[in-house]
């Protein structure tokens, strides 16, 4: 009787320790920006990877290295739609860390954004000064030179 009583206590203790565990909002991960900054990451990692000019790990860190014009593109495009989601957001109905990780991720963007079109920029400034251009060509044939 007395083992079963103690179960029981034990039990209950249990219980109401692991249900009062997660009610804490202090303890909350997530906001309710957390969606789109994995899905925008998760993008960013793919034109980075598919798009790639040097270090196949460079996509974790901020925009840098050479971006070909077509990366180049593709990032301001992912840039342009996240701003553009953004801007659809009440930001006065998030909570605090809502409002937080808006405030940081827009800021991230827009430092993003900033250093793609000044790279952009200074390729235009200097495929002026240099008359000739590297062009690569994706084809499906693997390419042959000319017969001597």
């Amino acid at each position: 009787m007395q083992k079963t009583l103690t179960f029981c206590l034990l039990f209950l203790l249990a219980t109401h320790w692991s249900s009062a565990q997660n009610t804490n909002p202090l303890y909350a991960q997530t906001s309710e920006m957390a969606n789109q900054m994995v899905q925008y990451d998760a993008d960013k990692g793919s034109i980075m990877r598919f798009y790639a000019t040097s270090n196949p790990m460079e996509f974790r860190g901020p925009v840098s290295g050479y971006n070909s014009p077509e990366r180049r593109q593709r990032l301001l495009g992912l840039i342009n739609a996240n701003l553009k989601q953004l801007e659809s957001i009440d930001f006065d109905k998030m909570n605090i860390n809502g409002k937080v990780d808006y405030l940081l991720f827009k800021r991230n963007l827009e430092d993003e954004q900033y250093q793609l079109q000044a790279e952009q920029k200074t390729t235009i400034r200097l495929s002026n000064i240099c008359p000739f251009r590297i062009t690569f060509i994706r084809s499906s044939s693997p390419v042959t030179g000319a017969k001597a």
